[in-house]
């Protein structure tokens, strides 16, 4: 049996890769016998950062896209589409290539494709595989921001071909239900179980905090940088010891490295504050792994957390988030740029004290694992 796993495997933001090699070795552990083959969604052969632009670029890339997003939502000029389109016809070849290989199951790992970024790529996808009779298991999507009726009527309408299923979702799978009207399961990340796909542990005698920072197109950046200055200055008014680290992006160096540039006490350059910035996947866990707590804003940087058992509280900037801490028992953890950091540095040190339910932790990997396999062999022992 050939297996594919398809999803957003080089991103820059490593989180992702994550996703994809848990998927994958959770199904070789399923079917030892399966060939399990990852792929990426679009055209992109090994783990690139992208290029570390000035914060200003990144503002203005920023601001072009929330025209975009203002033109489709409230001109019904729809500049989403037309843009997404560039997208699409970028990564076609790759699209062909893999379609019109031989799969006998296809398994779509997580992250945010249901969104206005991936909607025509997967629903490209799943013409080919609907021509293949490959059938097609969409395993703990995420949902993002669907602006264009366009792409939602495309991908909607991708979604009922036969080849097509199940439908799980990690997060909002009210989104699911409603703008894309399909049934979905609930189920939980698959790196919710890094640690032990990875065969990484935390430092048991870490004593520094990590600071996960993030450039957001849903928050100012004036805020952001605000929130960082203040919680740094409190960090260091309290003695605490603190690093900063990232998800892989070279977009989030360049809004690590301004925020430190606007902090007078901070005489030296970014890297005398920051961690090495990880490559892979792997590093991202080892990354995570030296932190006694984190405070972050990158989904990943907490379910890799979780997974390693260490406390984190989530700077919330996307309803992810909150779906994330909410599921695991934890929804207290979430905070906001707006709140005091004295109020935030209390969340943590209650988080430290009373940690995870790791039992319940551990339930949610199961339910997700067996979830996918009993649909998977559904399909096998129906033909």
């Amino acid at each position: 049996m050939k297996i594919l796993v398809l999803g957003s495997y080089y991103s820059p933001n490593l989180g992702d890769g994550v996703i994809c090699i848990c998927t994958a070795e959770k199904l070789r552990q399923m079917f030892p016998a399966a060939e399990v083959i990852i792929e990426d969604v679009l055209d992109r052969k090994e783990f690139d950062p992208g290029i570390e632009n000035k914060i200003e670029f990144l503002k203005k890339r920023r601001n072009r896209q929330k025209l975009r997003e203002i033109a489709t939502k409230y001109f019904h000029w729809d500049k989403v589409f037309s843009s997404h389109q560039f997208g699409l016809q970028a990564n076609w070849e790759h699209i062909e290539q893999i379609g019109n290989q031989s799969w006998d199951i296809v398994v779509f790992a997580g992250g945010q494709l249901f969104m206005d970024s991936y909607g025509l790529i997967v629903a490209e996808y799943l013409e080919y595989f609907n021509k293949q009779n490959t059938p097609v298991f969409f395993h703990a999507m995420g949902t993002g921001p669907s602006d264009s009726k366009k792409i939602q009527d495309i991908l909607k309408n991708a979604l009922t071909l036969d080849c097509v299923k199940m439908i799980s979702s990690r997060d909002n799978v009210d989104k699911i239900r409603t703008v894309y009207k399909q049934q979905a399961k609930v189920t939980f990340d698959p790196a919710l179980d890094s640690s032990n796909v990875f065969q990484i542990t935390k430092k048991k005698d870490a004593d520094t905090i990590g600071l996960g920072m993030m450039f957001t197109n849903s928050i100012s950046t004036e805020k952001a940088v605000k929130f960082w200055i203040e919680l740094i200055r409190e960090l260091n008014r309290q003695g605490h010891k603190w690093k900063i680290f990232v998800n892989g992006s070279l977009s989030d160096v360049a809004f690590a490295r301004y925020v430190v540039s606007v902090m007078p006490e901070l005489k030296k350059p970014l890297e005398a504050y920051m961690v090495s910035v990880p490559g892979t996947p792997d590093e991202l866990i080892k990354t995570v792994s030296q932190f006694r707590s984190l405070i972050s804003f990158r989904l990943h940087s907490h379910i890799i957390a979780a997974s390693l058992d260490i406390p984190s509280i989530a700077v919330v900037w996307d309803e992810k988030l909150n779906f994330f801490m909410e599921k695991i028992g934890c929804k207290e953890r979430c905070c906001q740029v707006t709140e005091k950091p004295v109020q935030i540095l209390e969340k943590l040190s209650s988080a430290e004290k009373q940690g995870y339910d790791r039992e319940f932790l551990e339930k949610q990997v199961q339910y997700a694992d067996c979830l996918l396999k009993k649909k998977i062999n559904t399909v096998i022992e129906n033909g």
